[in-house]
């Protein structure tokens, strides 16, 4: 909710003490609130960055973008901004560009090896999808006689314990026989 409404405070102060312009307004309060709300959705719709879970499909549309089940919001707008963003010529510094917008902490190295037409790219793509959308710019913008190699490390750390246990077994047999006594 950006802002509370209350249409009390718009009344002047001669009307604000009768009872009934109280429930008047407090009747009509949460209709104008729903119209702010709807008009701030609206406005934030416009922005990627901002946009929500209801109206993300729409720039997915424009940009001929199939969503998969496990994609969350935020790989959803990080595969729109890298699509929007795509633009031609494509050179070095365009790959370093677009890696700077993949990656928003700037955790990758290129090594370039010009002679040998090798690029190699380490890259730390914690999203799902990140690595689908690179797939697809380095298919775009490298030439096809350049050979790439791209590693995605991912750094996690891990604060659980590991238990490790092995089982004893014992066992006993015990025999139980009839004897008969004469």
């Amino acid at each position: 909710m950006p802002r509370e409404i209350n249409l009390i405070n718009y009344l002047p102060q001669s009307v604000k003490e009768y009872r009934e312009m109280q429930y008047i307004v407090n009747t009509e309060n949460p209709e104008f609130q729903l119209g702010v709300d709807t008009a701030e959705k609206i406005k934030n719709a416009s922005f990627i960055l901002y946009v929500d879970k209801d109206y993300i499909s729409r720039f997915e549309r424009m940009l001929s973008i199939t969503p998969s089940d496990d994609d969350i919001i935020e790989s959803r707008r990080a595969r729109i901004l890298t699509r929007w963003n795509d633009s031609i010529p494509y050179t070095m510094k365009t790959l370093e560009d677009k890696l700077k917008l993949i990656c928003e902490d700037g955790n990758f190295t290129v090594t370039k090896d010009f002679a040998n037409y090798k690029i190699n790219i380490e890259i730390e793509l914690p999203l799902v999808g990140q690595v689908e959308e690179l797939e697809r710019i380095l298919l775009r913008i490298i030439p096809a006689n350049m050979v790439v190699t791209v590693q995605n490390k991912l750094i996690r750390d891990v604060d659980n314990c590991m238990y490790q246990g092995t089982p004893i077994v014992s066992s006993k047999r015990y025999t139980i026989e009839q004897e008969e006594v004469e």
